[in-house]
């Protein structure tokens, strides 16, 4: 545990440090950075940036990201796992074995022969590569039996009649009583099998347990497994066991089912014990099986535990972020007040805090490919990481919507007790305006009238055709207070829809508010 830590505790000490050297060398702070409008960057690049340097150079942050590390790897060592199960129902076939073992790998043979060399045991290798008789047009799919010499213990009719088949001798090909060849014997893949006919169509309706046939199966419909139903389909060779693979010309597709009696006194220790060497093991007491697989999956302990740091990481973000969170939300209305949309900035702020905790799991990924740590780490700091990217856009988002709330409708009004020139305002305007990058700034006339003066803009959306925002803004003297009361109409000769205007319609009065804001306090 402490040597872990250790590891990870650099990892993140050499990524701070590389960081800070290129915020270091970087012109300026975040605090200090202008927020223009870009040219030749797109603005969801810089809105990311800036949430990024935000990120690194917050403690807040820093210590999130690091108990989420700590937490991961944490996880990794209260892991364990457990075998897929399941319960079938095993009251209508013999009670005879009460082990069945299922492997889908030809080197499986061996093992299994030499495991169970003091126990009864039956092997059957379904072979899926047909073999064709020399001069004939006979495919036949090979069933490999082999009987151990304990095998008579095994009190079942069939798997008796079977093993007496096998007493002949080796090397043989048993082939059902109505195929004739004109031949005593067989050369295949360098083996010659004599030839002895039987009645082995007993095989075809035999089931070792639900849906596994002892014949090869070639499929499944409405979830039965459908099998080769034609015993002149199929030979039972008879070979010593570690040639098997001869048969195959090319890789050995194959099916093998053992068959013991064992004394079971702990289902599932007994199950875990033969794993390694199958893929499927189906203990039988009773009536019932107790189907288990290789495949794993973690245990209830591991499933809490990792649930608990996923709680405890979001705690821990909500007691040290709020500060960090009231900064995004600052700088979120800064955005605003220059004509970003809230959704928009939204969208950047997600993308910051994802990009930013992947940087993060940089370290958890490194101690993995190391093997220092499982790849259960990984999955815990994803999910502790999405918690906390929520945590964080559900505390925030809400603040900026009620901010750009306020700018949503075709009117805005702004009073300021600031005492204004109006021809300083329209200069102000015109030059807050002219380097806008959605809008080219077009007609700016200034109309003085008793009581009332207008100022009238007309915008030119550059990312569209013949799209022109009219711009009319009220000015008006209570007193000490001045009201500013402006109208936005965008009108365009394309046909655009309505969430397209309204789009337009609330950029345009959000960076109204932005520019008025700034020409007032500076007047």
């Amino acid at each position: 545990m402490a040597i872990v830590l250790l590891i990870t505790t650099a990892i993140a000490v050499m990524f701070y440090i590389t960081v800070m050297i290129y915020l270091w060398r970087a012109e300026g702070s975040v605090e200090e950075e202008y927020i223009e409008q870009p040219k030749t960057v797109s603005p969801a690049t810089k809105i990311i940036a800036l949430i990024l340097r935000k990120m690194i150079t917050s403690i807040e942050a820093m210590l999130v990201a690091v108990s989420l590390c700590i937490m991961a790897i944490m996880s990794s060592l209260i892991t364990s796992y457990m075998y897929t199960s399941t319960t079938i129902d095993m009251s209508g076939y013999t009670n005879s074995y009460n082990f069945i073992g299922i492997a889908n790998n030809i080197n499986a043979i061996y093992n299994i022969r030499n495991i169970f060399n003091t126990s009864p045991l039956l092997i059957v290798v379904q072979l899926y590569e047909p073999i064709t008789l020399r001069n004939t047009s006979i495919m036949l799919y090979p069933l490999v039996l082999y009987c151990n010499p304990y095998s008579s213990q095994i009190n079942s009719d069939w798997i008796e009649r079977t093993c007496k088949l096998l007493q002949n001798g080796e090397y043989m090909m048993i082939l059902n009583k109505n195929i004739y060849l004109n031949t005593s014997s067989v050369y295949i893949n360098n083996n010659t099998f004599k030839i002895v006919y039987s009645d082995i169509g007993y095989v075809t309706d035999i089931a070792i347990a639900p849906s596994i046939p002892l014949v090869h199966s070639i499929g499944s419909m409405g979830g039965t497994i459908l099998k080769i139903e034609n015993a002149s389909m199929i030979t039972i060779a008879s070979i010593p066991i570690d040639r098997v693979e001869s048969l195959c010309r090319n890789s050995c597709s194959v099916k093998i089912i053992a068959l013991s009696h064992l004394n079971i006194s702990n289902i599932y220790e007994d199950a875990k014990k033969y794993l390694g060497l199958f893929d499927t093991v189906i203990l039988r007491l009773n009536n019932h099986g107790y189907v288990y697989s290789n495949n794993v999956i973690p245990s209830p302990i591991t499933v809490i535990g990792i649930s608990i740091m996923i709680l405890s990481s979001i705690i821990i973000s909500l007691s040290v972020s709020g500060a960090l969170i009231e900064k995004f939300v600052d700088i979120g209305r800064k955005l605003i007040t220059i004509g970003i949309t809230s959704e928009f900035y939204s969208a950047s702020f997600i993308a910051g805090l994802v990009i930013f905790f992947a940087f993060w799991g940089i370290p958890i990924t490194v101690l993995v490919s190391l093997g220092i740590v499982n790849t259960l780490s990984i999955l815990s700091y994803i999910m502790m990481s999405i918690g906390n990217i929520a945590l964080f856009f559900y505390v925030a988002i809400p603040k900026l919507e009620r901010i750009g709330k306020g700018y949503s409708e075709a009117t805005l009004s702004y009073i300021t007790t600031s005492s204004i020139d109006l021809t300083s305002l329209k200069k102000c305007i015109v030059t807050n305006l002219e380097s806008d990058e959605f809008f080219d700034l077009g007609e700016v006339e200034l109309i003085e009238e008793k009581g009332v003066n207008i100022i009238r803009i007309e915008l030119l959306y550059r990312r569209a055709i013949a799209t022109l925002a009219s711009i009319e803004i009220y000015i008006r003297r209570f007193n000490s207070t001045t009201n500013l009361n402006t109208i936005v109409d965008v009108w365009s000769l394309e046909e655009l829809s309505g969430r397209v205007t309204q789009g337009l319609t609330q950029l345009v009065l959000s960076k109204m508010y932005g520019v008025l804001r700034t020409c007032t306090e500076s007047s």
